[in-house]
């Protein structure tokens, strides 16, 4: 059994690693792992109620069902803490794309009197002010991604 402040500390990098900011993100995820490495089990300790007995996996002489059920347990969390970031990932990029085909107008305009072809984007500077504040880095990138391939759509269009 890990000492209490080091099961703290694990509790307080693995807040980061899932509700941080992209690089704290990055940073605690690493950490998590290197922590994982060096103290086998922290994270079953560190997110078992307390009161409940832990059995530590890598210790001699534990039962061998005690064994199962801490990896098992281990296993469940982790997959469980992977979903939950994938499903927000997910939740993050649709709200990216979303605000992208319903704040900016592509509009194609055929070939005008100086003979050229005019495909034009349109966003009230309002709303942009928002965005760039609301938005995340990755929010951002996804959200320029889905205007590029507006645009692209169009232009392509014209090319048949």
């Amino acid at each position: 059994m890990y000492e209490q402040s080091l099961v703290e500390r694990y509790k307080n990098i693995k807040a980061r690693a899932d509700r941080g900011d992209g690089g704290e993100r990055t940073t605690a995820g690493r950490l998590l792992v290197q922590m994982e490495e060096k103290y086998p089990g922290i994270g079953a300790q560190a997110f078992t109620p307390r009161g409940e007995a832990w059995t530590d996996p890598n210790k001699e002489g534990t039962n061998w069902w005690d064994n199962i059920f801490a990896q098992a347990s281990v296993f469940a969390q982790r997959a469980a803490e992977t979903a939950a970031q994938m499903a927000a990932q997910y939740a993050s990029v649709d709200y990216a794309v979303q605000c992208a085909r319903n704040m900016v107008e592509v509009k194609h305009k055929s070939t005008d009197h100086h003979g050229f072809t005019r495909i034009n984007t349109k966003i009230e500077s309002e709303q942009l002010a928002q965005l760039r504040h609301r938005l995340t880095p990755e929010q951002k990138q996804v959200f320029v991604e889905t205007v590029t391939e507006e645009i692209a759509q169009l232009l392509y269009l014209e090319l048949e």
